[in-house]
């Protein structure tokens, strides 16, 4: 089932970044090849070592054994059209992606404020940390968000 796969993944991802100190943008490499060469048993005691932790480093929901992969964080950025503060609950596991965000110190549980959308270039005008960035639509598709009140 393509959702144990998931489960095996992030369970990996969130040792090694909680045991381990790799950082977002280390772990998907090392996640990819430790998911196909541990069992099943490694898993569940992984999992039971972690509490039962329910969401990844990227923001990504960890399925319970047997369940299928339904992502809580499910609100593109892309999505959003009108200005306000949201939250970035979830990014695409994306090595690309991580860098830039690493390099504007953009991370999960952070809030962004959107400022504008422009229809006509497809970008987003966020404010992060008193900065004001652009973000293409191809982007925003990668990044998900919640609001806040």
């Amino acid at each position: 089932m393509v959702s144990d796969l998931y489960r095996k993944h992030r369970l990996i991802e969130v040792f090694l970044v909680h045991h381990l100190d790799y950082t977002s943008n280390q772990i998907h490499d090392e996640a990819e090849v430790l998911e196909h060469t541990v069992s099943d048993l490694f898993v569940e005691r992984l999992e039971t070592m972690l509490g039962f932790p329910k969401i990844c480093p990227h923001g990504g929901t960890i399925p319970a054994k047997g369940e299928l992969l339904v992502e809580v964080n499910n609100l593109p950025l892309s999505d959003i059209k009108t200005a306000g503060t949201y939250l970035l609950t979830r990014v695409h596991d994306s090595f690309e992606l991580l860098q830039y965000l690493e390099k504007h110190a953009i991370h999960i549980g952070e809030q962004l404020q959107v400022k504008q959308f422009d229809g006509f270039s497809n970008t987003f005008t966020l404010i992060h940390n008193h900065e004001e960035l652009q973000v293409s639509l191809e982007i925003a598709k990668q990044l998900y968000v919640e609001k806040m009140n």
